[in-house]
């Protein structure tokens, strides 16, 4: 079954809150920066929704992403992996306190700009 490139950044952070777990969530919050993840799910990014997808359904997230040209595929990956920790960012979510006693405390990241 082919899996095909989301149109909108806002459905890829959908696909993506779906498929990582919070551990993966939270390593991403944590990642100083992107590159940690190129070889990982930045690779899983360009092989599972760009390589080898219609031109133009790409061509339509990289214009979500605010861009008119077509980029290449590891600039493409590299901005959805910083907009989706900017998206976690901005989502409130659950972190583990204590994992023995499996409780959770409530935290809300504030949104931060990545051109700062």
């Amino acid at each position: 079954m082919k899996t095909y490139c989301p149109l909108t950044r806002k459905i890829t952070f959908a696909r993506l809150d779906k498929r990582l777990s919070e551990e993966d969530k939270n390593a991403i919050l944590k990642a100083r920066d992107m590159i940690d993840f190129h070889f990982s799910l930045g690779m899983w990014i360009r092989n599972t929704w760009i390589y080898g997808n219609e031109e133009e359904r790409v061509e339509a997230l990289a214009k979500d992403l605010g861009e008119d040209i077509l980029w290449d595929a590891d600039s493409i990956s590299s901005a959805l992996l910083n907009g989706y920790k900017t998206h976690l960012k901005t989502q409130s979510i659950f972190l583990p306190m204590d994992k023995k006693q499996n409780s959770y405390y409530y935290v809300k990241f504030e949104a931060r700009s990545y051109n700062s």
